[in-house]
């Protein structure tokens, strides 16, 4: 079974009576090279543990703060490990919430020592963490922590997955003009910002992170003084942040921050689409078109993906029919918090709501 840890036995005797984490089974397992999957079961949870609010992580061993966890033995010989340099274990933690409130995260450590290793913590029931095999230690533990639960049940599941080759961390190949700062980047623009003020001055960029939990990368700006104006995570690893001066060096050299970037005006270009992305251009004579790819096909717009920003999308047109990606419509703009997006695909983002 999954064993929690309670700092007292009668503490635990108490929360045992009360339901509040039920026998599961497997309490452990071993990941072998022929392995293809490991599963376990656990809950009902019914004993909330926030504690991992004020430090990103959770308490598992103080008065109250329940943890499960699930032993992994790693019999992985070197030989297996430096053929598939690109191979990961999948842990993943699917969550059945009577409620459709519950919030479960997912930390996985050494063993031995408590290092974390990987984490998943978004905010939501389920979650999927990956770890790459040329980092496992021989022993690891997976704590399943009930951060807001009222009844949720868990299914447990290991499996290896192929990450993608080459590159890994690093400066930001989109970053051609940014300056390096242990790995992240800072956009020159901003750089040049950031000079030009005092240390205690407030300024403002966004932040892309590249690791990390939300709620790890949200005490890592409270830390240092910085206040979240807008938050993109729902689409991207990103926020736009203001604080002092100071703190974007220390940003920069956090390990969950790949990259710094100034508040970049976007521009009105007046015109039509088709002349705007200079599809004209490119289809038509009017400038010496229309242009070939290395292949000698006719430049189409074929395989590319546009963002488009404006008052919404009639998405039911049958142009789009089928190359809809996303059609986010903006809701309850007016009630003076934080806006809400609703995503309606192939609906129609322009009708007026909130």
């Amino acid at each position: 079974m999954f064993r929690s840890r309670y700092r007292s036995l009668p503490l635990l005797l108490a929360l045992l009576h009360a339901g509040a984490v039920s026998a599961t089974n497997p309490s452990s397992g071993t990941l072998t090279p022929s392995t293809e999957a490991i599963a376990a079961n656990g809950g009902p949870y019914l004993v909330s543990n926030p504690s991992g609010v004020a430090t990103g992580e959770p308490l598992c061993d103080g008065a109250g703060a329940a943890c499960d966890e699930f032993l992994l033995t790693v019999d992985l010989p070197d030989a297996f490990r430096n053929a598939n340099p690109n191979l990961a274990i999948r842990v993943a933690l699917d969550t059945a919430s009577p409620s459709g409130a519950d919030d479960l995260d997912l930390y996985i450590r050494d063993a031995a020592t408590g290092e974390l290793i990987g984490s998943a913590a978004t905010g939501t029931a389920s979650e999927v963490a990956t770890v790459p095999v040329s980092k496992l230690p021989g022993s690891v533990r997976i704590e399943i922590v009930p951060f807001a639960v009222s009844g949720a049940t868990t299914t447990l599941t290991i499996t290896y997955q192929q990450q993608a080759g080459g590159g890994g961390g690093g400066v930001d190949p989109c970053a051609i003009d940014g300056t390096a700062s242990n790995g992240a980047t800072i956009d020159r623009k901003l750089a040049q910002e950031l000079a030009a003020l005092p240390a205690t001055a407030v300024h403002g960029a966004f932040v892309q992170f590249s690791s990390g939990t939300i709620k790890q990368q949200n005490a890592l700006l409270d830390s240092l003084g910085m206040t979240r104006v807008q938050d993109f995570r729902r689409y991207a690893r990103s926020v736009y942040a203001r604080g002092p001066v100071a703190s974007f060096a220390a940003l920069a050299r956090s390990p969950l921050v790949v990259r710094l970037e100034h508040n970049r005006q976007l521009r009105y270009l007046g015109d039509t689409a088709n002349w705007a992305t200079g599809v004209r251009v490119a289809q038509e004579p009017v400038a010496g078109g229309p242009y070939y790819d290395a292949q000698r096909k006719p430049l189409t717009g074929s395989g590319i993906t546009l963002g488009v920003i404006d008052g919404g999308l009639y998405g039911a047109h049958p142009d789009f029919a089928g190359r809809i990606l996303h059609n986010y419509r903006l809701v309850d703009f007016a009630t003076g918090v934080a806006p809400e997006y609703v995503d309606v695909g192939e609906g129609d983002s322009e009708a007026p709501a909130g």
